[in-house]
């Protein structure tokens, strides 16, 4: 994984960004806060396809997971530990004597 993008701005939740980037622990790749997304003040119906949205739908179906919580998404810290378990585990690293292959999404053994 290279990357997480956060649909929010520093501004409103650096707190946040300021823990996942810095605590050691959790072993993250860098965050980047990319928000607001998507225009709520329009018609979801009649909405522009925006950039990130775009993004999204050209990526292999299983290289992104798209989550979200809402804007006032509250959880204990046992739930984030959990939700950030669950999405290490859905796309394990290669291991040795394996080979991703981007034409067909597949992991396959050397």
């Amino acid at each position: 994984m290279k990357g997480i993008l956060i649909n929010t701005f520093e501004e409103l939740e650096s707190h946040v960004i300021y823990s996942l980037s810095t605590d050691s622990s959790l072993q993250l790749p860098p965050l980047y806060s990319v928000g607001p997304v998507l225009h709520l003040k329009k018609n979801i119906e009649t909405m522009d396809r925006v950039d990130v949205l775009k993004w999204l739908d050209d990526q292999p179906p299983p290289s992104v997971v798209f989550l979200c919580f809402g804007s006032r998404g509250s959880f204990e810290k046992d739930q984030v530990e959990e939700i950030g378990r669950a999405l290490f585990h859905l796309v394990p690293p290669p291991t040795v004597g394996t080979k991703w292959d981007e034409n067909s999404n597949r992991l396959y053994k050397l």
